[in-house]
C-alpha cells in the first residue's frame, strides 16, 4: 500500500505492534518493585564523581553510603535524550520544592558509561542537582538492574523504597492536572516515614 508520491504506508493494525516493539526495545515499559532482580535491602553502594558544576557537591563524590540519614533518590537518564533532559528538569523543580519545605531529600541523576559524556551539559543546564556519569568499576547500572528513566528511591538506611520508570509515568506538574508529580512527590516524602 502505498500514497500518491509512492512512500509505502503501513495498514493501522501494524501501529500498535510497532509502538510496543519500540517499547520493549528502548525500555520504555513499566517498572514494579518486585520486578527487580536485586535485594532492595542490600543494594551496591557505589561512589562516582558529581560533574555538575551548578551542585553544592561538585567535583565530589556522591553515592548511597554519603545520604545516610536521608531519603535520597536517583534518576537514570541518557543525557543525548530530550525526553531524559526533561525528566532531570523536573527533578530538579521537585527538589526545589521538596527541600524548601524542609525535607532535606538528596535527588541525583547518573548517566551509564554507554552515554556519551559530552552530551552532559545539555543534561545538567539549568540544574543544580548533581550529575555522575557511571564508569567500568562502579558499574551502577548493571549491578542495581537500570533500564533508561529509571527512578529508584533509598529510604533514609539506604533500602530500595520505591521505583518509578519516567518514560511513561510523566512528573511534569503542566501535565495530568499535576497528579503524576503530587503522587511522586508524596512518595519520595512516605519514604522518610517508613519503618
Amino acid at each position: 500500500m502505498s500514497d500518491s508520491t509512492g512512500n509505502n504506508l503501513l495498514p493501522k493494525k501494524y501501529i500498535p505492534l510497532i509502538l510496543l516493539t519500540f517499547n520493549l526495545l528502548y525500555g520504555c515499559e513499566d517498572r514494579k518493585l518486585e520486578e527487580q532482580q536485586i535485594d532492595p535491602k542490600n543494594l551496591f553502594k557505589f561512589v562516582l564523581k558529581d560533574v555538575n558544576p551548578n551542585s553544592k557537591s561538585y567535583n565530589n563524590d556522591i553515592g548511597p553510603t554519603l545520604f545516610n540519614g536521608r531519603v535520597s533518590v536517583y534518576y537514570f537518564g541518557d543525557p543525548g535524550w530530550g525526553t531524559c533532559r526533561s525528566r532531570f528538569g523536573v527533578l530538579n523543580y521537585l527538589s526545589q520544592d521538596l527541600n524548601q519545605n524542609g525535607q532535606n531529600i538528596a535527588i541525583l541523576g547518573i548517566s551509564s558509561r554507554k552515554h556519551s559524556e559530552s552530551d552532559i551539559p545539555k543534561m545538567i543546564e539549568g540544574s543544580t542537582l548533581p550529575w555522575a556519569h557511571d564508569n567500568v568499576d562502579q558499574d551502577v547500572w548493571t549491578k542495581w538492574d537500570v533500564r533508561l528513566r529509571d527512578l529508584y528511591i533509598l529510604d533514609k538506611e539506604g533500602n530500595l523504597y520505591g521505583l518509578v520508570n519516567l518514560t511513561n509515568f510523566d512528573p511534569n506538574p503542566q501535565i495530568n492536572g499535576g497528579k503524576n508529580y503530587n503522587d511522586l512527590k508524596q512518595l519520595i516524602i512516605d519514604a522518610k516515614t517508613r519503618k
